[in-house]
């Protein structure tokens, strides 16, 4: 199953067409393979249950457990592109910001406790998903005056996280790159909010934490080594194909 939904991934993510763009056939093959696969899986535990996510979604107890195995597919293909190519793009793109500002990286070398604000605020800067849909329940006004537009049920709304994070009445100089900010440096929206929060965040957290300690004690000297490759043209996700560096 690992395998499988290693290939998913890669199909989803990364695989290229003769014209650069995703192979949508590969992708859709991919697509039709994984949810083959959760199918399969999803019999299985619910036969022989055992302690893992899978065997609680099928047979659990408590309001919303025991999903349909038709429902399976979608839910784990959320988590497996979640869980990847967002915390890969943070990655990338933080690892980017600190060398362009080295002297934000050189605070951080000298001072590893800087790593859990210098993630937040790679977060906040620039998000890996850089905007969001919601569908109106019920007319609302998208403002506070009395000329604002009204969104009718029913309407898809976008909601930009980058642009909410930039709010200049949270982050008054929103626009600078600073990894130690203080009291409030903590309320970027770049994980959701409310019933919509990522359920992956402390997650993510503790895996860029790791990684950027890492590269802090290990290759302090780190500095991009040629030309960054934009990610793959999504109208969600905001990522880096390649960023070549010397140790």
């Amino acid at each position: 199953m690992t395998g499988r939904v290693r290939s998913f991934v890669a199909a989803m993510d990364g695989s290229k067409g003769s014209g650069g763009d995703r192979d949508e056939a590969a992708a859709a093959s991919a697509t039709v393979e994984f949810l083959g696969a959760v199918h399969e899986l999803a019999m299985a535990r619910k036969r022989e249950p055992g302690p893992d996510l899978m065997s609680a979604m099928v047979t659990g107890s408590g309001e919303g457990a025991g999903l349909a195995t038709e429902r399976m597919g979608g839910i784990l293909i959320q988590l497996a592109i979640a869980g990847n190519e967002t915390t890969r793009g943070a990655a990338g793109l933080g690892m980017r910001l600190l060398l362009d500002h080295p002297d934000e990286w050189a605070a951080v070398v000298r001072d590893p406790a800087l790593v859990p604000s210098a993630v937040e605020e790679m977060l906040r800067f620039r998000p890996p998903v850089q905007y969001t849909r919601r569908t109106a329940a019920v007319d609302a006004p998208l403002g506070t005056g009395s000329e604002s537009p009204v969104a009718a049920a029913g309407d898809a709304i976008y909601l930009s996280i980058a642009a909410a994070n930039r709010d200049p009445e949270v982050f008054p100089d929103g626009d600078r790159f600073v990894i130690e900010r203080p009291a409030g440096w903590r309320t970027h929206v770049s994980f959701g909010v409310g019933a919509h929060f990522c359920l992956g965040a402390a997650l993510a957290r503790l895996e860029l934490n790791s990684l950027f300690a890492a590269v802090a004690e290990l290759a302090p000297r780190i500095r991009l080594a040629g030309n960054i490759g934009p990610g793959k043209s999504n109208q969600f996700i905001d990522s880096l194909s390649h960023l070549p560096v010397t140790l």
